[in-house]
This record gives structure tokens, C-alpha cells and sequence, in this order.
């Protein structure tokens, strides 16, 4: 069995290397543990704010074609026309 975040206490010590893995911390609680095995020295953290720009995180998501992407651009600018007016 290969070693991975799922099932690594199916892998033997000797197979364990340092690896480095990426989560989504959803609670407190799971920061809590965290920071409890880190100071047990079983992990060690990385700290690290997500600073991604929307614009790069979004950038070539949506696939349009030519035409498509010339309505949507123009469906864009009506609604924006339409924001501008005074009501």
C-alpha cells in the first residue's frame, strides 16, 4: 500500500518520509488539534495565508466560444448601462 493523507497508518515507519500535504481548516476545533500535535512534535506547520486574486483564481474558468463570448461581453456592458441610469 503506498503511503497518503487517507490511510497512513496502513504504511510500515520505515516507509514514512517527510511529505507535505495542503488542508482547508473549517474550525476552530480542528486548529486546536492541530496545534496540539505540532507541539507533541508529530507535525510541523507552515502557516500560510491564502492571498490568490480572484482574477487568477477565476482566469480562463469560463470556456466560451467567439460568439458566446461576444454576447456575454455585451450582456456585461448592457448591465452595467443599466446600473449607471438614475432611477
Amino acid at each position: 500500500m503506498r503511503c497518503g493523507v487517507i490511510r497512513l497508518n496502513d504504511c510500515k515507519i520505515e516507509n514514512l518520509k517527510e511529505m507535505e500535504i495542503t488542508i482547508d481548516v473549517i474550525s476552530k476545533n480542528a486548529m486546536t488539534l492541530l496545534n496540539s500535535m505540532e507541539q507533541m512534535q508529530l507535525i510541523r506547520m507552515h502557516r500560510k495565508v491564502a492571498s490568490q486574486k480572484l482574477s487568477e483564481k477565476f482566469a480562463g474558468k469560463l470556456k466560451l466560444s467567439d460568439a458566446e463570448y461576444n454576447e456575454f461581453q455585451a450582456y456585461l456592458k448592457n448591465s452595467r448601462d443599466e446600473w449607471e441610469r438614475n432611477i
